[in-house]
């Protein structure tokens, strides 16, 4: 991790005093203060674009006024800034306005309807009654594959799936295709959608021109009552929203708030995707104990009694290490910790380890030697800014797709090297 200190900028955003960091961009400085800036292509995972044209800002440096885009124009120490004046409005509301002369009114029956930017900015800029004549698009809905629907009349061609595609996941399944007017999103030669299916497009996308088909709900977000929690498919730890409707979970969403877990909205195919297992008719989702040679449903706590017994009565035959624990691969640290803590101190085993130290005990060895010779432990959200990556014994993106988005990332914006 680089020692170089960061150095901070004071500016002025609308009268208010603050600090960022050096080479932050207006828009992410405002946004990080709680001032709205009118916005649909930015996204602080990928490299600015400045697509849609409706984040225009006012700025003064040494006496010198201009009028920049917020999302790709970075702040400078004494910067003074102001949003939402007449003149950047007007130019905001023309661009925007634009935008909406082709964009379908099928508010009433979209996914994105309670939770869509393009509503947001039109609600900001209160732009209600357009200029121009209405032009819809007329394309039909593509449905090549199984997994994402593509319904090209919501897309206002921000470029956040291209991007997201070609800077988180390093794919280039996506891209812009023909000129002018007739521009759209497409794959090569409009062949059916062959990649990861990791979701991501699906996540950034602000207007509902991309869907999951995995699930069949459909509706306003407010239909929905969305629960926080935490993806359990390996222990990265991804945070995630479960969307559920009547009792059953319908779909998985990533979370992109700020300051939220430490995946920053990335999620891999397994995360996004595998809500079909929860309510699947062939999951078990009760113990079944074996009684006269056929297998008995039974309570949790009948269970774990059980359990409780037939250890304690292994403890008292044979002695407490007897005893021993194999903990999952897929076990988060505090969870790891608790289980050697069962052995160790409750029951007063040594024999415990973990199914990843019994594939590479080498690794963890190693792993305690640079400990033991002053290396500090990083949290994971720090990958990103890594001088230096090195990945041993393991296939990254598969294993941990989105530890495998976070070097990706550094690569990409703060040149790590890496060595496997």
């Amino acid at each position: 991790m680089s020692t170089v200190p960061q150095k901070d900028c004071n500016i002025d955003i609308n009268g208010k005093k603050v600090s960022v960091p050096e080479g932050t961009v207006i828009l992410e400085a405002c946004k990080q203060n709680d001032v709205p800036v009118s916005n649909l292509c930015y996204n602080r995972k990928l490299k600015p674009f400045a697509g849609c044209r409706t984040c225009m800002v006012e700025t003064v440096v040494d006496g010198k006024k201009e009028l920049v885009y917020s999302c790709t124009q970075p702040v400078c120490d004494g910067m003074e800034i102001k949003t939402a004046t007449e003149e950047t409005n007007r130019y905001n509301k023309a661009c925007l306005e634009m935008l909406l002369v082709e964009h379908p009114l099928d508010c009433p029956i979209c996914d994105k309807s309670g939770v869509c930017p393009l509503q947001d900015n039109t609600d900001m800029l209160q732009l209600f009654d357009g200029r121009f004549e209405i032009q819809r698009r007329n394309e039909p809905s593509i449905k090549s594959n199984p997994i994402i629907e593509f319904y090209l009349n919501r897309c206002i061609m921000c470029g956040l799936c291209v991007r997201a595609c070609d800077e988180i996941q390093g794919v280039q399944a996506l891209d812009f295709h023909k000129r002018g007017m007739s521009v759209g999103i497409g794959t090569a030669n409009d062949e059916p959608l062959d990649c990861e299916f990791c979701g991501q497009c699906i996540t950034v996308c602000p207007t509902g021109a991309l869907m999951d088909m995995t699930s069949e709900a459909r509706g306003l977000a407010a239909m929905f009552t969305n629960t926080h929690t935490t993806c359990n498919y390996c222990s990265w730890g991804c945070t995630i929203t479960l969307e559920s409707k009547k009792g059953q979970v319908v779909r998985i969403e990533a979370d992109e708030s700020y300051d939220v877990g430490i995946n920053e909205g990335n999620l891999c195919a397994k995360g996004r995707l595998g809500h079909g297992i929860i309510h699947n008719d062939q999951r078990i989702d009760s113990p079944l104990m074996n009684m006269g040679g056929s297998f008995q449903e039974v309570t949790w706590e009948e269970a774990l009694n059980t359990i409780a017994d037939r250890m304690q009565t292994t403890v008292n035959r044979s002695g407490a290490d007897s005893l021993a624990g194999i903990a999952s691969e897929k076990l988060t640290n505090e969870e790891n910790f608790l289980f050697q803590k069962l052995f160790r101190s409750l029951i007063g085993s040594t024999q415990v380890t973990n199914l990843a130290n019994l594939r590479a005990p080498y690794l963890n060895q190693f792993m305690l030697n640079c400990f033991e010779n002053g290396i500090t432990s990083q949290p994971i959200t720090k990958l990103q800014e890594a001088d230096v990556v090195l990945i041993f014994n393991s296939d990254l993106p598969s294993e941990y797709p989105v530890g495998g988005n976070s070097i990706r990332f550094g690569t990409i914006f703060k040149n790590t090297d890496i060595l496997i």
